[in-house]
């Protein structure tokens, strides 16, 4: 029973240092998670700083209509070269905006990638570590129930033993004496079974209790989970936050290609103007 009692504490230790590890992992990954939603805020700040910019650019849009006036009434005056030095700048522009845009599009994969990660190492730690503490309750219930009968069956064994030892040390024609001795031993034994019954009342209680833990360990569950779906529902809203940037994005190349498409008229108008009047370079303000 020695030897028993040794393995059980053996192997509540290991449960109880187990249970330490996991609890370890799961505060780094919690952690991990809060610095992981940091990065988040800051990817949207940025997008947010450079939808701003995108607006200012959208609104010198039309000074850029001005300049392209003026380039119109400069076209005869031999500064040709302003429509070509101008589409490059668009398309320098055109490819800082698209790389900037991929940028964002894999930094905010990355992030979804290592969050989603996070939350299921989170989960199965969580899962772990709520098993590794009902083992934990199960086994010290156990250990207690150990203890009190290994400590009440040796009372009554060393007990026994005295009485049988002093009924050895007797002489033989002690008989009438033994046979009360005997009586005496009977009623050790009956109280031996009294203490099986009390020490199964006993148990019962110890299980009410185990199960109590059992309930507020998936009460705590529940609320991990409903904290869970918190991360998720925000995970939506960045989504949606993103999905309207993009969408900004796209009506800024829409009214860019615009503009593209009426400076191209207006050369062609120059272009005409040129052909209709050979020999001739057109005055400031004529068509």
């Amino acid at each position: 029973m020695g030897r028993g009692a040794f393995a059980l504490r053996s192997q509540y230790t290991k449960s109880e240092t187990a249970a330490h590890e996991k609890e370890t992992r799961l505060v780094a990954v919690e952690a991990r998670l809060v610095e992981v939603q940091k990065k988040a805020l800051e990817l949207q700040r940025r997008v947010k700083k450079r939808k701003d910019e995108w607006e200012e650019e959208k609104g010198g849009l039309g000074e850029a209509s001005g300049e392209w006036e003026a380039a119109k009434a400069l076209w005869g005056r031999g500064e040709s070269g302003t429509g070509s030095r101008r589409g490059d700048v668009w398309a320098y522009e055109r490819a800082g905006w698209e790389d900037e845009r991929a940028c964002f599009e894999e930094e905010r994969l990355a992030w979804e990638a290592e969050r989603q990660t996070l939350v299921e190492e989170r989960q199965r730690l969580l899962d772990e570590y709520a098993d590794v503490l009902t083992k934990n309750t199960v086994v010290a219930l156990n250990e207690d129930l150990q203890k009190g009968l290994v400590s009440r069956m040796n009372a009554l064994e060393e007990s026994l033993q005295r009485s049988l030892q002093s009924i050895a040390d007797r002489p033989s024609g002690a008989e009438q004496k033994s046979v009360h001795e005997i009586q005496r031993l009977n009623t050790i034994l009956r109280s031996i079974n009294d203490e099986k019954i009390n020490l199964e009342k006993s148990t019962s209680l110890e299980r009410v209790a185990w199960l109590e833990e059992r309930q507020r360990l998936e009460k705590e569950l529940q609320a991990t989970k409903a904290k869970q779906e918190e991360l998720y529902k925000a995970k939506e809203g960045w989504d949606k936050r993103w999905e309207m940037v993009r969408k900004q994005v796209k009506d800024l190349k829409e009214e860019r290609d615009g503009a593209k498409r009426k400076v191209k008229e207006l050369e062609d108008e120059l272009a005409g103007a040129s052909s209709g009047r050979p020999g001739k370079r057109p005055r400031v303000g004529e068509s």
